[in-house]
């Protein structure tokens, strides 16, 4: 084997592994079917500080997935400035409380980069873009016809209403249109 066939197959194997490690649980439910509510991680990640851009509660357009992005102060991955926290999930093995996703931020402010745990929960390095202020748009690393599946992310449509210096969520909708 010469030396460009084993460099070759070192970058192949390199590329290959992309996928790293399994979700984390970041908190646990009191019971293994628990939800965490939108009102609760208002309270929990969002409420009483301003909030950045990307930060909310966010839910997958083909519905399998809500969660809450807020900054990353939970001890995981803390080279990575924001988390994204499952709170629902349609998908069977995902729990809430685990790690869906982790961004951070670019010189742009429309493209983040960062970690996207698959229906698998393996992870997956990927560039993220926010072409408006409720989408966040990616590829999932699963390819349907040859072609990578585009997850999109909308931002829920609640709203931190501030009333008497409290935080409240306003409203909520969780009606969703499926996405290819």
């Amino acid at each position: 084997m010469n030396y460009r066939s084993v460099w070759l197959s070192m970058f192949l194997l390199a590329s290959g592994c992309a996928q790293v490690g399994p979700a984390t649980q970041v908190f646990t439910p009191a019971t293994a079917d628990a939800r965490l509510s939108e009102s609760d991680a208002v309270q929990m990640y969002l409420a009483g500080r301003d909030l950045d851009p990307v930060e909310g509660i966010w839910n997958w357009a083909d519905g399998s997935y809500q969660i809450v992005i807020t900054k990353n102060n939970t001890g995981v991955r803390e080279d990575y400035k924001y988390i994204g926290i499952l709170m629902k999930s349609r998908v069977n093995g995902w729990r809430p409380g685990q790690v869906k996703l982790l961004l951070d931020g670019t010189p742009s402010q429309e493209v983040l980069d960062g970690i996207y745990y698959g229906t698998n929960q393996m992870e997956n390095r990927m560039g993220f873009t926010m072409p408006d202020f409720n989408s966040i748009e990616t590829s999932s690393p699963i390819y349907m016809y040859g072609e990578p599946l585009k997850v999109v992310l909308v931002r829920s449509n609640h709203r931190v209403a501030r009333s008497s210096g409290v935080d409240t969520l306003a409203s909520t909708d969780t009606t969703l249109a499926a996405t290819r």
